[in-house]
């Protein structure tokens, strides 16, 4: 019976929604967009991909490597930039382990890419490919780089279906990567007060995604200082009801470096670096996907593949 209320309620909540004042704000198609750091390529189904089984997960993972860098063959020496993720998982996973290995062997027996452990120092020209976004402060402006593989943060945000309460909670920094160009796009999904003028800075943002392209923040703060933020069900936030015991808590490097998105008391928040995004389908009444974007370096979401090629001089 509590359950039947509650959904009910949560489908009054919406339709109430539906009719508010606010007028609608439509996103224009920005998907395979450009900025400063990196060109946008089309993107791939990770998003999707998160949902297989996990004796998938690696096959899935180095299959798509493998056809990516066959599809890419021509334009000199090509090299994968191994990323230590994957030697840990394949000591602490068998099938993990396994893919590895038949990973490194097709490489080696068809001599194309080159598997590293880091940026040969002898080679100048060639093709570098890696998805540690860490890599990517390996590569100064004489480097074009390129995601060629995987889902910017505003198709993620895109991707998440209406009637749906988005969380954003930052650790250590979420900020560097957001040029002028990236707070234009992502201003249009709600997130507006962070910038890269906020190094370090704790950060909270809870969304409402209204339409297919109507987002509105219902709250958002940028602080120097540690966030918190706990709502019990059905207390209003912004003159909207949450109907579920929300509790946030933010920290940048400085001030606990921390990031907590705890909805009916579990933890949903991956508490890396940057931006960790909870969203919570208000049909469903469930958590439907969380993950973290490294928004000090970059932002894509993790496992893009990058593709690094010396500009011509």
């Amino acid at each position: 019976m509590i359950g039947l209320k509650l959904t009910a309620f949560v489908l009054f909540v919406i339709w109430g929604s539906l009719f508010a004042r606010k007028a609608p704000v439509h996103s224009p198609n920005i998907r395979n967009c450009k900025e400063h750091e990196f060109n946008a390529a089309p993107a791939a189904a990770i998003f999707n991909e998160q949902k297989k089984p996990a004796d998938n997960k690696w096959q899935s993972h180095f299959q798509r490597w493998m056809e990516i860098t066959a599809a890419h063959s021509s334009g000199g020496e090509q090299f994968i930039i191994e990323n230590p993720a994957w030697n840990r998982a394949a000591i602490r996973h068998d099938d993990a382990q396994m893919h590895y290995k038949e990973f490194i062997h097709r490489c080696i027996q068809e001599g194309q890419p080159t598997l590293v452990s880091q940026i040969p120092k002898e080679v100048g020209n060639g093709v570098f490919w890696f998805d540690d976004a860490q890599m990517l402060t390996q590569f100064d402006e004489r480097y074009e780089v390129t995601a060629v593989h995987g889902k910017a943060i505003h198709e993620y945000l895109s991707d998440i279906p209406p009637f749906s309460l988005i969380v954003i909670a930052v650790r250590d920094d979420g900020s560097q990567a957001l040029n002028h160009h990236w707070q234009e796009i992502l201003g249009r999904f709600g997130v507006r007060q962070l910038t890269r003028e906020h190094l370090r800075h704790s950060y909270i943002n809870v969304i409402y995604k209204r339409s297919q392209h109507e987002y509105e923040s219902l709250f958002e703060c940028a602080s120097e200082d540690l966030l918190e933020l706990q709502l019990g069900a059905f207390d209003k936030l912004n003159n909207f009801i949450i109907p579920v015991d929300v509790h946030i808590v933010s920290a940048g490097l400085s001030c606990g470096n921390t990031a907590k998105i705890m909805i009916e008391g579990t933890d949903y928040s991956p508490n890396t670096r940057g931006m960790n995004i909870v969203s919570y389908n208000l049909i469903d009444q469930q958590v439907e996907y969380q993950l973290c974007i490294d928004t000090f370096i970059t932002l894509y979401v993790p496992e893009t593949i990058y593709r690094a090629v010396r500009k011509e001089a």
